[in-house]
């Protein structure tokens, strides 16, 4: 992308109305007279990204105090195509445009020094360097993100349930064996009974199946109620979500796709409105399934009144033997539940561990040209400048969800969330959770069994295994000084040294525009001669820069293609010269501005010929 021209209405440069050239770009003049601010309405305007995120919002408030309620308007070269991009104040957010390689990079006053102080800023401009289209990166892992939060909601919700049916099946040998002696005991009974006793007890035992049956046969159906009620919960919501989106397909003026979501949306309509039937006719069944049980209590109850009295042990005895038959047939049937659910339980963590293995297998893409970016930036400036990378160094987002997610564990959650953090990544972590894996927690060191066991509890109780299983834990871009025979990371050096490392890695990239504001702060004019003017002056002759300074060297040695000179009445800034290097009017701006005047120039050249 080459920026070619730039509009203001309004606000502080209001009428502004410059055109670049696709070399070096200059903006000189005093200060307070809006240079830094044509830097901002360009960042505004495309929506440019910042390097140091921490200075989005600073950049924000500077632009928009500047344009007040008017409008900016950049017109830019997009390969072959001339686009332009509009911006003001009280704009929808949208994306940036342009989200590409081919991005320009902007950086403000002191975001050079920021840069070497931060890590993630680092780590973005090296991705500059390399490429890395973080857009594109970042929506595909988000998009697998959410697919692994989907699925870990769902494990939690099953493995709770599978944790109620184990509970449930500690029982099974207890009514076993009271089911074997209720048995023994009926039988005795039985044997000692008349023969009418025998008849009735048969009758009860038959009515008491006929009730079993139609308590089995209603507890499925009321289940099946209540999961379709879910289904329909799910289905109302899905329609809300739909309409709002088809209100925003509307407002973004993209109604072509306002048709098929209709349709969609008559779809489900048409399907909640099923399911709303078949819930009628359940709760049809319910009430025959309740009436039935209450006609054969009905029939029973006469016979269990004679039987009891004539013989109320053997009616108790056969009452026994039928409840705990059917208890233990409830059992049989929660252990086939709970092979089942295991069984889902395992196909979702495959799954989502497929899922994690895409987000890997990206991950380690990015890494590999990072990497290489890296590699060469080191040749490029051996042996002064050496940059460096730890894969998967940065953890501090994977410690900060670890930790909320211990709060309240009744362990030191800070603590314990670094510790876990260094030696187990997200996934192994959760893997060794939900299979309550208390060796593999244990044998990281710090946690004892009792502790494990603790933080096991408390996480599978949690509703935040999502966030942890999908934190970033992203590579650390290490940037150093070689000084007095050792490299020095850039966190500590000088504001100078660090901003000698960070400048030369910025100028090195010659495929994109690059928007700089006073790179000279905290450089020496021997350095910024040496090492910097050249290097724009190099890259300007393949890639566009535009520059705000109030060095001459940058303009003059720097073979400027086009120079701006800025002024401002104290009420609006604008360019009072523009042209050439070799235009006269922009020879003598840069000397009045930048040289203090022609005389104080030629009294420095005679002190420098003198010495």
């Amino acid at each position: 992308m080459q920026i070619h021209r730039l509009t203001v209405e309004e606000g502080f440069l209001d009428g502004l109305d410059i055109t670049f050239d696709r070399g070096l770009n200059v903006i000189i003049g005093a200060r307070g007279v809006g240079k830094t601010s044509i830097l901002e309405m360009i960042r505004f305007a495309l929506r440019l990204p910042h390097i140091d995120q921490r200075r989005a919002d600073i950049a924000k408030r500077h632009a928009e105090s500047v344009l007040g309620g008017g409008r900016v308007v950049v017109t830019y070269l997009d390969g072959d195509n001339m686009r332009s991009a509009s911006r003001s104040i009280g704009d929808p957010e949208i994306d940036p445009i342009a989200m590409s390689s081919l991005t320009p990079t902007s950086l403000g006053q002191n975001e050079l020094e920021g840069i070497g102080l931060n890590q993630r800023s680092r780590l973005r401009l090296l991705d500059g360097q390399a490429g890395v289209n973080e857009t594109d990166f970042s929506s595909e892992i988000g998009r697998l993100r959410q697919t692994v939060t989907r699925i870990s909601a769902q494990l939690a919700e099953l493995t709770s349930q599978r944790e109620q049916l184990r509970q449930q099946d500690l029982s099974r040998m207890v009514v076993a064996k009271q089911l074997e002696e209720a048995r023994i005991a009926e039988s005795m009974l039985m044997r000692e009974g008349s023969a009418e006793m025998a008849k009735l007890r048969e009758r009860i035992h038959v009515e008491q199946q006929r009730v079993a049956i139609e308590q089995t046969q209603l507890r499925n159906v009321d289940l099946f109620r209540e999961m379709l009620g879910s289904v329909q919960e799910q289905i109302k919501k899905v329609q809300g979500r739909l309409s709002k989106t088809i209100s925003e397909v509307n407002d973004r003026g993209a109604s072509r796709y306002v048709g098929p979501l209709s349709k969609i949306t008559e779809a489900q309509q048409q399907v909640l409105n099923i399911s709303l039937e078949v819930t009628d006719s359940l709760e049809s069944d319910i009430i025959s399934h309740k009436q039935q049980i209450a006609q054969i209590n009905d029939r029973s109850r006469p016979l269990r009144q004679e039987f009891e009295r004539l013989q109320q042990g053997a009616g108790a005895a056969a009452e026994l033997t039928v409840r705990l038959q059917n208890q233990m047939e409830e059992l049989d049937r929660d252990l086939q539940r709970l092979r089942k659910l295991e069984d889902h339980i395992e196909e979702l963590r495959f799954h989502r561990a497929q899922v994690l293995n895409e987000i890997d297998n990206l991950r380690e893409r990015i890494w590999v040209v990072r990497k290489q970016t890296a590699e060469r930036l080191s040749k490029v400036f051996a042996p002064r400048i050496r940059v460096a990378l730890e894969h998967y160094g940065d953890r501090a987002n994977y410690v900060a969800n670890l930790a909320d997610a211990l709060r309240n564990s009744g362990l030191q959650h800070n603590v314990t969330a670094e510790h876990l953090a260094e030696r187990l990544s997200p996934q192994e972590l959760i893997n060794a959770i939900e299979r309550r894996d208390v060796a593999r927690l244990t044998s990281v060191g710090r946690l004892t069994s009792a502790r494990a066991d603790k933080l096991i509890t408390h996480m599978l109780g949690s509703s935040k295994l999502g966030e942890v299983i999908t934190s970033e834990v992203d590579d650390t871009a290490i940037f150093e000084l070689l000084v007095g025979g050792e490299y020095r990371p850039t966190e500590q050096l000088s504001t100078g040294q660090r901003c000698s490392v960070v400048l030369p890695i910025l100028l090195a990239d010659s495929s994109r525009t690059l928007l700089l504001d006073q790179p000279e702060d905290h450089l020496d004019n021997a350095y910024l001669v040496e090492n910097t003017v050249d290097r724009l002056r190099s890259r300007s002759k393949i890639a566009q820069t535009i520059v705000v300074t109030h060095n001459a060297n940058i303009p003059v040695l720097g073979d400027a293609a086009k120079v701006f000179a800025l002024e401002s009445d104290g009420r609006r800034g604008y360019v009072k010269e523009q042209g050439a290097l070799a235009d006269p009017k922009v020879v003598r701006a840069i000397t009045d501005l930048m040289e203090g005047g022609e005389d104080a120039f030629r009294r420095r050249a005679n002190f420098y010929r003198g010495a």
